[in-house]
């Protein structure tokens, strides 16, 4: 380095380090105090998470000197006449920010009787701040976090118990947007209001309150302005709460409510009784698997509003099918105001992840109904072409598809009629005959691609079995004879064309004997054992017109063993005829995932069997070398099994059959050979049933062009020889394996 580099590398370094440290100095200036005070006894005034008092036992309360964030307040069982407050600034005019403060309360003998707060900012931002509370009794408000005139967003409160006199805020605001807040509350006694987001003047907009058990005697929102915007706020309800008090509200604006309410959604996911229901745009009904029939899924004492609503209906995977002309009572309600939109009177829904239906939505005598069509949704139940495959169900988008079965006409209860009819067959299954709304999703084929991964996989054992993949070239009847250890592996990387693709890398080993001939004249006979085992990491794919892609992923390995025979036979000095047969067992497991708009996956145990049988001729060549053609017709039989999906779907896999036959030509010199083949999978099927419902099956059916190249170290009879081979696939299979066998004379 010359000089006037060097002192360009110092100048470097040394305005780097500058940079560095300012950059560090300045982070740790805007780092949170992050303290944490634990109450160890009963307070007579406020606390404060960033009090300069940090001792246990606040006797006469404390005051708020240090940064208000980060900080954390802790207390079991005792009781707070004053406030608490996760951090708070000291002075009313600071317009810095409160972030990232926490509130822990437990104990049911706690009694709180002021505010608690997990941060309050008067001009700045409050975010990210948290209130826990897992038993207590509450007189007064519980906020998340509060702002005069800034953003309260992302804040939560969690309450899993206690008794709750007064209101209770995810998020709090004047003047400023509450967005991002979230109330969850699992069990307790709440007397007030419940909002996810408040504010007096701002927007109120992506706030969440989840309701999953309590009793409720005011309103719930999802999120309140006094005079601007309110929307994409949810309630979700799940659950056996108490709501017969409540009346739920999504986005609640008090000027102009209707048109500054936009975007709000109701999510329900169990039977509940409520006061009044209003300003929600989305209606989910989500029905559990305890759902019979009886009764409404939202029963309103009072007025429902439902004014150019968009109605969705999902079904838990543990139900009873649905059926053609069976007809939900979604709500029922003493006044019912308005209907869905006219563009959402025909709605896709789903059960699990492997039925589709479509339902007619309809507004009768106060209540609002979802009956299964009684005409056919779509084609259905056709497999895919390359990258191009029939239209999908519904995704979380609400994307239109069909695939599937239909089924027939079913029995439906009178207009009033609450509840679900339905109708099946000798087998307790629904009908499917004719036409009808209820259908097969075509995302619910990526299932089946595993199991056609799996067949794939004890194949390639087959291939390997069978003569490193294609003919593999005889001794002559008049060489010497002798028994022989083998060691055969294969390795490689193939695409199954199955109307979508599946992707699949698969190791294959075999090891065995091969026992010395016996010999009548010009025939030799031998036999022998071995024992086999294959892995197989896969991706499957498949894609859809008008539906969402759905990739999924696995493995699948085999183990097993079997008996090998072959008969060299009419042996005339130029060439001679032969026979080979075997055949295996074992025993197959694959595990498969994918996510179609909601993530399921599974595991399956199925025995397998197979074998394969042969004949050629091999024709002796000039200067040692031979030619062998030959065909063989190859059998793979993996046994069907029962899974159930996360989701709650009953899937059954059939059994699956792989008949392929092959042709095919190989010349074999002393040192390397080659060959060509052709193979056509005459079967290859993946079956499978959702609900005894057909799902559309991949299939392997198709030719497959193989071509093969090795050489041998070694000589012909000498004690211990080695092949190494590549095979290249094009077709139905598509890419290329490489091989290596060892023999060893004895």
């Amino acid at each position: 380095m010359d000089t006037s580099s060097e002192g360009r590398y110092l100048i470097m370094r040394k305005i780097l380090t500058v940079i560095l440290t300012i950059a560090f100095l300045s982070a740790s200036a805007q780092a949170p105090a992050g303290q944490t005070i634990d109450i160890e006894s009963d307070i007579s005034g406020i606390v404060y998470g960033n009090s300069t008092t940090t001792k246990l036992d606040f006797r006469k309360g404390n005051s708020n000197n240090t940064d208000p964030n980060g900080n954390i307040v802790n207390t079991n069982g005792h009781r707070v006449s004053g406030s608490i407050y996760g951090g708070k600034f000291r002075t009313s005019n600071n317009d810095d920010n409160v972030n990232g403060n926490t509130v822990n309360i437990s104990g049911e003998s706690g009694e709180f009787g002021d505010w608690i707060y997990g941060g309050y900012a008067m001009l700045g931002e409050a975010c990210n701040n948290t209130v826990d509370i897992s038993g207590g009794k509450f007189t007064s408000w519980v906020v998340g976090s509060y702002s005069r005139n800034g953003k309260a967003a992302g804040n939560t409160v969690n309450i899993i118990g206690g008794s709750f006199d007064s209101i209770i805020y995810g998020g709090y605001s004047i003047s400023g947007e509450t967005a991002g807040n979230r109330v969850s509350i699992s069990d307790g006694s709440f007397a007030g209001n419940i909002y996810g987001g408040h504010s007096a003047s701002g927007k109120a907009s992506s706030n969440t309150v989840n309701i999953s058990g309590g009793v409720f005697k005011n309103g719930i929102y999802g999120g309140y302005s006094g005079s601007a915007q309110a929307t994409g706020n949810i309630v979700n309800i799940s659950g056996s709460p108490d709501l017969s008090g409540s009346g739920l509200y999504g986005g609640w604006v008090n000027n102009n409510g209707p048109s500054l309410s936009a975007n709000n959604t109701l999510n329900l996911y169990s039977q509940i009784t409520v006061k009044e229901m209003r300003y929600f745009q989305n209606l989910n009904f989500y029905l559990p698997a305890t759902y019979s029939g009886s009764g409404a899924m939202l029963t309103v004492n009072g007025k429902a509003y439902i004014d150019e609503a968009t109605v969705g209906i999902e079904i838990n995977g543990a139900s009873s099918p649905l059926r053609a002309g069976d007809k939900i009572t979604l709500i029922k309600a003493e006044e019912l105001s308005g209907t869905p939109k006219k563009d959402d009177r025909r709605v896709t829904g789903f059960q699990g992840f492997t039925l589709q239906y479509e339902f007619d939505i309809s507004v009768e005598n106060g209540s609002l109904f979802a009956t299964v069509t009684a005409d056919d949704p779509g084609t259905g139940g056709s497999g895919d072409s390359g990258g191009s495959e029939e239209t999908g169900g519904l995704d979380n988008s609400g994307d239109p598809g069909d695939t599937g079965n239909s089924g027939d006409s079913g029995n439906t209860g009178d207009p009033g009629d609450s509840g679900v009819s339905r109708d099946t067959d000798d087998t307790g299954r629904p009908r499917t005959g004719g036409k009808g709304g209820v259908t097969v999703t075509s995302r619910s084929k990526a299932l089946s691609e595993g199991l056609i991964a799996n067949v794939t996989a004890i194949n390639s054992g087959g291939d390997l079995l069978s003569g490193a993949g294609i003919m593999k070239t005889p001794r002559s009847v008049n060489s010497e004879s002798g028994s022989y250890a083998s060691g055969v592996t294969s390795f490689g990387k193939s695409r199954y064309n199955t109307g979508s693709h599946v992707d699949s890398d698969t190791l294959a080993v075999l090891a065995g004997i091969r026992f010395a001939e016996i010999r009548r004249g010009r025939t030799a006979v031998s036999c022998g054992v071995f024992t086999e085992a294959g892995w197989s990491d896969y991706d499957t794919f498949n894609d859809f017109a008008n539906a969402p892609d759905v990739r999924g992923n696995g493995e699948s390995n085999y183990f097993g063993g079997g008996l090998m025979l072959r008969a060299d036979y009419g042996g005339n000095g130029s060439g001679w005829f032969y026979n080979d047969a075997a055949i295996r067992f074992g025993r197959a497991r694959n595990s498969f995932a994918c996510d179609g708009g909601m993530p399921v996956n599974y595991k399956t145990d199925s025995p397998y069997y197979g074998g394969h049988i042969g004949l050629g001729y091999v024709r002796e060549l000039k200067n040692g070398a031979s030619l062998d053609i030959g065909t063989k017709l190859l059998w793979t039989r993996l046994e069907g099994d029962s899974v159930t999906l996360p989701t709650k779907d009953p899937i059954t896999f059939a059994k699956s059959d792989s008949l392929r036959a092959r042709v095919g030509a190989r010349y074999d010199a002393e040192k390397f050979y080659a060959g060509v083949a052709y193979e056509y999978e005459f079967a290859g099927e993946a079956n499978a049933t959702a609900y005894g419902f057909p799902i559309p099956a991949p299939s392997l059916k198709g030719g497959t062009g193989i071509c093969e190249l090795g050489f041998t170290l070694g000589k012909k009879n000498a004690p211990f020889s080695a092949d190494f081979n590549l095979s290249g696939f094009t077709g139905k299979r598509e890419g290329f394996a490489g091989g290596i066998n060892l023999n060893w004379k004895f």
